[in-house]
């Protein structure tokens, strides 16, 4: 039986699909999904046996029969030799070991492991397989460098550490050095766990200590403090930065104590946490504590001391502050466009026009606010991909090219996505442009954007910014009485376009909305109570995520960059990061403590502009979304302020 088998696999190497057949992929998409519950070959296979999909039906065949528990290694075996590297033998290659591994075949184990793996699970089965063979050349010395990791290990490396102490190995010196590899990782769990297991004695108490500050540090700071600290003044420092990020309060009452238990350099780095920490929670001792500072100190820092000086409307100290960030880091649109505003502030206007119109060369976020306070228009200069006819020749003949287009229009995105890596792997950048180009008029957006990101591709904002599910986005913003650009710049953000998209928070569809919040959506608005399928269909998440826009909005009082804040990181968290007195939306959105949110909520304002070039040829502006942020939300019903945001422009050089 096997030669057939072989043969019969090995003709299937060049693809035979025609690019429209839209019945044969449904048909391929029953037979695959039958073959992963167990259906045997029939008749309904023969149209399919020239498929160049089918050996994905083949493999779910032999996955099934595989965890069922039959006797089919043999031909396993021959799947995975007549399919070697393609994506399709991965899908089986692993379940195998793992299978092989369960029933302790060792040599079948060993022979069909790939050389080189990365993958911890089967790193730790070849090991027990070694061990089970006899194989103890150099097997100590290869267990204790699998012990020694700062990460937590899978089940399967058990037994092989289990080994090692049982011959006595595993020493306590072995046991230290991986509680020091978990400190030096942040794994202060995994640190506190393996400490409690060395015997008692000095260095074990000084481990046993420092891990508990790591894992704990609100805590076991004050107690240390009386019992004395770790030695290793590492721990102290990544304690306290874990610290002044959760409570700045208590993080700064500890400052004094601790630095003095520390160097001068060492001393510096708490008073750069203790800073962060309080510029995070938007208070003002921040700039003090920032003034102390040398001039060594991080990115982070720098970051952060500039944005606590903004918060507090201070543009001296703004402008003093841009001139000591390193070069490179001055050169940046966003430093260039804060630059300007604080020299426009402090009535350098000539200076202000120059900074500004640097800054505007950059096709985004920061670019674009300093093109409209220049009041010139936004930078697009849409440069469509050269269309490359040799290429695109030579994936039409590439069999994973084929494949993954194949599979993307059944609807299996993980599958796609594999032969999509295995097709572009060996390509050059030419033919790696082209693959975009191609899977671009297929529409499938969210592997082409990241790729053209990849690639330094920029310039074909077509491409880029894609106006799929037009009548849905139509309907949707017709309900919600928002802008269409404005529904598609969410999109594009949250999802990319994938209608199948999943979180990892388990929020789905093109809006990635949670079922709860969907749940919720829908019933104050009078609409069906909706379940995943509905999240997972355009139409659906596209109408229940406008109207939770529209919803946001309305609290907010018309203000996008809260609106939109909100829907990230949740309207409680939005609320609280409100500030004291009415502030500038830039300097507010500058200011938000969450790196994802900010750049979300600037990226989505961004995205703004560049779908209205699309839509109608004229980029959107942004400022008149961008109202000073209010202290307090009093009545969510009030009408929304006017746009205070868009100053008079500064004229451009």
């Amino acid at each position: 039986m096997r030669l057939p088998l072989v043969l019969s696999l090995t003709l299937l190497a060049a693809p035979v699909l025609a690019a429209d057949d839209a019945a044969l992929r449904e048909r391929f998409r029953t037979a695959y999904a039958a073959a992963q519950t167990g259906a045997t070959p029939g008749e309904a296979d023969d149209p399919l046996r020239s498929h160049v999909l089918y050996p994905y039906i083949e493999m779910a065949r032999l996955r099934f029969r595989l965890e069922r528990g039959d006797s089919v290694d043999d031909e396993v075996a021959d799947f995975l030799r007549a399919h070697a590297d393609e994506p399709v033998a991965a899908r089986l290659r692993r379940p195998w070991l793992a299978s092989l591994a369960e029933r302790k075949k060792w040599s079948d184990f060993l022979d069909a492991l790939p050389p080189q793996t990365q993958d911890p699970t089967l790193r730790c089965h070849a090991l027990a397989a070694h061990i089970a063979l006899k194989q103890n050349e150099n097997l100590t010395e290869d267990v204790s460098a699998g012990w020694l990791t700062g990460q937590d290990q899978p089940e399967a490396c058990d037994a092989p550490f289990e080994w090692l102490r049982a011959r006595g190995a595993l020493t306590d010196d072995l046991i230290r050095q991986r509680v020091q590899l978990a400190l030096d990782a942040g794994q202060a769990k995994l640190a506190r766990k393996l400490a409690e297991r060395l015997p008692s004695g000095k260095s074990a108490k000084a481990l046993l200590n420092a891990a508990r500050l790591l894992d704990n540090p609100a805590d076991e700071f004050k107690q240390q403090l009386r019992e004395g600290l770790p030695g290793d003044a590492r721990i102290t420092l990544a304690a306290y930065a874990r610290l002044a990020r959760r409570d700045s309060a208590q993080a700064a009452a500890l400052l004094e104590p601790l630095a003095l238990q520390l160097n001068a350099e060492q001393r510096g780095q708490l008073q750069a946490d203790a800073a962060i920490g309080l510029a995070l929670d938007h208070k003002p001792e921040a700039i003090p504590l920032f003034r102390s500072l040398g001039p060594e100190i991080s990115a982070q820092a720098h970051e952060w001391r500039l944005r606590s000086a903004l918060w507090g409307g201070d543009w001296p100290q703004t402008l003093e502050w841009i001139a000591q960030l390193p070069g490179p880091a001055q050169q940046e649109p966003r430093w260039r466009y804060w630059r300007g505003r604080a020299l426009a502030a402090v009535g350098r206007d000539t200076e202000a026009r120059i900074a500004y119109a640097e800054a505007a060369q950059e096709r985004g976020y920061y670019g674009f606010l300093a093109a409209e306070r220049l009041g010139i228009a936004a930078r697009v200069e849409h440069q469509p991909l050269a269309v490359n006819p040799k290429a695109r020749a030579m994936l039409e003949k590439t069999p994973a090219f084929v494949r993954a287009r194949e599979l993307f229009f059944c609807e299996l995105d993980s599958e796609a996505a594999a032969e999509f890596r295995h097709a572009l792997a060996p390509l050059d950048a030419a033919a790696q442009k082209e693959a975009a180009r191609q899977a671009a008029d297929w529409g499938w957006h969210h592997q082409v954007i990241p790729l053209l990101a990849t690639l330094g591709v920029w310039d074909d904002v077509a491409i880029r910014y894609p106006l799929p599910y037009e009548k849905e986005v139509e309907a949707a913003a017709r309900e919600s009485a928002l802008e269409k650009v404005q529904i598609y710049s969410v999109m594009r953000q949250e999802s990319l376009f994938n209608p199948r998209a999943r979180s990892a928070a388990d929020a789905y569809g093109l809006m990635q909305m949670l079922p709860a919040t969907a749940r919720n959506t829908a019933r104050k608005f009078g609409l069906e109570r909706p379940g995943v399928p509905e999240l997972l269909t355009p139409s659906r998440i596209l109408r229940l995520g406008a109207l939770h826009l529209k919803e946001l909005l309305q609290d907010f009082r018309g203000h996008w960059p809260l609106m939109l804040a909100a829907y990230n990181a949740g309207p409680q968290r939005a609320r609280a990061w409100l500030p004291p007195l009415e502030m500038p939306a830039d300097i507010w959105i500058e200011n938000i403590p969450f790196n994802e949110t900010r750049l979300y909520v600037q990226r989505i304002l961004g995205h703004r502009v560049l779908f209205g070039w699309r839509m109608d040829g004229k980029p959107r502006t942004m400022l008149p979304l961008m109202a000073d942020i209010p202290p307090a939300l009093e009545d969510p019903t009030a009408p929304a302020p006017e746009s205070t945001a868009s100053p008079e422009p500064v004229q451009a050089p």
